[in-house]
């Protein structure tokens, strides 16, 4: 019923926002709940247009995704299976969404594939598309192990994991990194890379 909703570790992890329509329509948002000044009219009326539409939604701050999140569990956790939510993935659930139990380079295996060599699974800058593609585009070849598609490429994905320098590896949960009432200047992690990052940069 949604796009990217990925099943482990007993939760509903919602990887990014999915296509324009979805975005505007499953919240019931109109075009006016969302514009507040006429030049962000004029970008969301260009993102919410007509064309496109089956292109991942752009240029949505974390907290507007997060408040989707809270939308969505209001509105549809009923149907999910029992105690499952939908959440926000931390850097590590997305992690292992996109790389699996067997600690994968890529959501496919270690072996990027250059489109040159007819080998394409995600929209990164060897691709050269130079802007969004479908939602969906390249799966299965570029689906992860657990079915996630788009975790390479196309459009950077938002986390929950505050993005500083004194949060290391490895990976400890109540060290505060996964705070939602963090000050709000802190950065948040985004991770998978978009259209405008090599292979490289889009892990």
């Amino acid at each position: 019923k949604f796009s990217k909703m990925n099943l482990f570790n007993g939760l509903n992890n919602l990887t990014d926002i999915t296509t324009r329509p979805e975005y505007a329509n499953i919240c019931g948002y109109t075009h006016n709940d969302i514009k507040t000044t006429f030049k962000e009219q004029v970008e969301q009326h260009k993102l919410l247009s007509t064309e496109n539409l089956n292109h991942p939604m752009v240029r949505i701050n974390w907290y507007r995704v997060l408040e989707f999140v809270k939308w969505i569990n209001r509105n549809h956790r009923n149907d999910l299976p029992t105690n499952y939510i939908f959440n926000l993935p931390s850097e590590t659930e997305w992690e292992k969404a996109a790389r699996g139990t067997d600690s994968r380079l890529y959501p496919w295996g270690d072996f990027f594939g250059h489109p040159a060599l007819g080998l394409e699974r995600c929209n990164t800058l060897e691709a050269g598309y130079g802007n969004t593609t479908p939602v969906g585009k390249f799966s299965p070849d570029g689906d992860s192990p657990y079915g996630a598609t788009d975790m390479v490429g196309n459009v950077l994905e938002w986390t929950r994991t505050l993005f500083l320098d004194n949060y290391s590896y490895p990976y400890e949960p109540l060290d505060g990194r996964e705070s939602l009432n963090a000050n709000k200047k802190i950065d948040r992690v985004l991770r998978g890379g978009s259209f405008g990052n090599s292979s490289k940069l889009s892990r």
